[in-house]
């Protein structure tokens, strides 16, 4: 079985032939509505079809903003391990509180 780094990197290679000619704003439309989608459904094989497809669409997002996808991630594990951040209602609080200064820069 495949590491999720090894999926990454063919999900890269694969995106990077495609001919998708989409601007960013409209692969962050797409994406935002297909996680609207994944809370509604039930299905198991749906949910993992969805959430793979949200993923591949961040994978072509982030070759078309030129954003590394490890650094980014890694900035927010690390800001998470910095403010000793353990629990699940923690994290989602922290989620939450970023997502809303977030906001209030827009």
């Amino acid at each position: 079985m495949n590491h999720f780094e090894d999926l990454w990197n063919e999900s890269e290679l694969l995106s990077s032939k495609s001919d998708d000619k989409r601007q960013a704003i409209d692969i962050i439309k797409s994406i935002n509505q297909n996680l609207k989608n994944l809370a509604f459904i039930d299905d198991s094989t749906e949910k993992h079809y969805l959430f793979g497809m949200i993923l591949f669409e961040m994978c072509i997002l982030s070759r078309i903003m030129n954003i590394n996808s490890y650094t980014s991630l890694n900035l927010i594990i690390n800001k998470i391990k910095n403010k000793n951040i353990s629990t699940k209602e923690d994290i989602f609080n922290y989620i939450i509180d970023e997502n809303d200064s977030q906001d209030e820069n827009i």
